[in-house]
């Protein structure tokens, strides 16, 4: 493989990753556990498209996102 063909790695954004190896798109990464993808943020090119799981919800899975977060027992979420 010479120069011309090779690409630098690019980090997906803050509290992001991809789901395995050989991504080739920033539409690859997805919210880590404890994260989901911020309603504004319009893809995961945004700087900062993740943010941290509000209280009252139960976020352990990796590709959150607000409107699938499970609410837990006590709290509810407005519609």
């Amino acid at each position: 493989m010479n120069a011309d063909s090779q690409r630098a790695c690019v980090l997906c954004p803050p509290h992001s990753s991809t789901a395995g190896e050989k991504s080739t798109s920033a539409a690859d990464c997805i919210c880590e556990p404890d994260y989901y993808l911020y309603a504004n943020a319009t893809s995961y090119v945004d700087a900062s498209p993740c943010r941290a799981c509000p209280i009252g919800t139960h976020c352990d899975r990796a590709g959150a996102t607000l409107r699938d977060i499970p609410v837990r027992a006590g709290y509810y979420r407005a519609s």
